[in-house]
């Protein structure tokens, strides 16, 4: 190779270098930009519960008539599936839950936390879904167990945002059947809590049921009597908008950086330390 040739060579190479070295700050800029909008994007649709997976997320917050409160997260089954099922007698309350057919996405898993309403600031896990079929009747965690005041079905696990009964009708509750869901909720932080534990004398796991109640069609839940249960809404666009609070200053201040590189001074002024 002549003198000539290794000058080009060196000299392509420089550039090529240097080329590498302001395109990747740039590159990098914008794949970043494009997986954060990708991410809040997600986590926006996730909360909606409109996820084109294979699954779905829901969300459903409460508050009880005794002043619990509950968050939960609901993963479903990506489908609607309709299930009917037949009348149910609590012999010991004399209640019966009516024959109904109802339209929902199946639930597959749950998540969340409990709040006693003496200890708010204690959340309490969510530990289980309990299976089709389940029922909690009659209070039994009280001394002595107490009757249900609220007829309701064993469990199908359905949920449906948009309200699943057929036939259809305007009552509060609806997004869960008369059966409804049941789940775990694990006591043991609030047991072993120096400052709630003397105020808590039950066991360290609850079962826990919501439903729709076929008497007032209202939300209700068991055990504790089964007292109403009132749904709390959650505002859709609340990670979004959080998201967007935090990551859009710096992402305004990475563009004017953008822009200010590519100014036509500094661009003249990079050219010239080029030559």
């Amino acid at each position: 190779m002549t003198a000539a040739s290794k000058a080009e060579t060196a000299t392509a190479n420089i550039h090529h270098a240097h080329a590498l070295k302001h395109s990747r700050p740039r590159y990098f800029m914008k794949n970043l930009k494009q997986f954060i909008f990708t991410a809040l994007i997600g986590a926006g649709t996730l909360l909606s519960g409109t996820s084109a997976s294979a699954t779905k997320i829901f969300s459903f917050n409460a508050e009880r008539a005794d002043g619990d409160t509950f968050q939960i997260k609901l993963q479903t089954e990506d489908a609607l599936t309709t299930e009917s099922y037949g009348a149910h007698t609590n012999v010991a309350a004399g209640l019966t839950s009516p024959a109904y057919t109802f339209t929902g996405y199946k639930i597959t898993g749950i998540s969340g936390f409990w709040f006693e309403e003496f200890a708010l600031d204690m959340p309490l896990p969510i530990k289980s879904l309990l299976p089709v079929g389940s029922i909690v009747e009659n209070s039994i965690y009280n001394t002595p167990p107490g009757l249900d005041t609220s007829a309701h079905s064993p469990t199908d696990n359905l949920f449906n945002p948009n309200k699943g009964f057929s036939p259809p009708w305007a009552g509060e509750g609806g997004k869960f059947s008369y059966g409804g869901v049941a789940f775990v909720v694990d006591f043991s932080s609030l047991v072993n809590s120096p400052q709630y534990g003397s105020l808590y004398s039950g066991p360290l796991e609850k079962d826990y049921q919501l439903y729709t109640d076929p008497g007032t069609l209202r939300y209700a839940g068991c055990p504790g009597s089964c007292v109403g249960v009132t749904e709390v809404p959650e505002p859709d666009t609340l990670l979004l908008s959080l998201g967007a609070t935090l990551v859009l200053p710096w992402m305004r201040s990475a563009r004017r950086r953008d822009q200010t590189r590519n100014e036509p001074g500094i661009q003249q002024s990079e050219t010239q330390t080029r030559g």
